[in-house]
């Protein structure tokens, strides 16, 4: 019960997330306010009432068996700092192609080869100099 429970508010801030999204309804949702005092707030509740349900669900657990994916949400998490410290230089970047999902895996591609690199030749080993000199 309590599972379905967050199911519901989970679609409901679904709901007005998508309503604040869509450009043909003039709804208060598009204007800059809602989006910085509400929109990111309800992205959190969103995900913090979704995760009994995660945490309970049978389709979760096999998917948590499959290595690519454990693969890619691990890197992924290493990475972060990483993707923090590089994203908006990516992503100005303008590569003139017209598909829009083209671009963006393009830039989604760069940011992983740079974060990788970043990450290897230069957090890493600052991470393990400190270890060993503070350890």
């Amino acid at each position: 019960m309590r599972s379905k429970l967050y199911i519901f508010f989970d679609l409901i801030i679904f709901l007005t997330i998508s309503l604040g999204k869509i450009e043909n309804i003039n709804f208060y949702a598009n204007t800059a306010f809602w989006t910085r005092t509400f929109w990111f707030s309800f992205i959190g509740v969103g995900v913090f009432f979704m995760i009994p349900f995660l945490e309970q669900s049978h389709i979760v657990s096999k998917i948590g068996d499959i290595h690519l994916i454990n693969f890619f949400f691990k890197w992924t998490s290493i990475f972060t700092y990483c993707f923090y410290l590089v994203h908006m230089l990516i992503f100005e970047v303008d590569l003139k192609i017209n598909n829009q999902y083209v671009e963006f895996l393009v830039h989604m591609l760069f940011l992983y080869l740079i974060s990788s690199f970043l990450y290897f030749f230069y957090e890493k080993p600052m991470t393990n100099l400190r270890d060993k000199k503070f350890a």
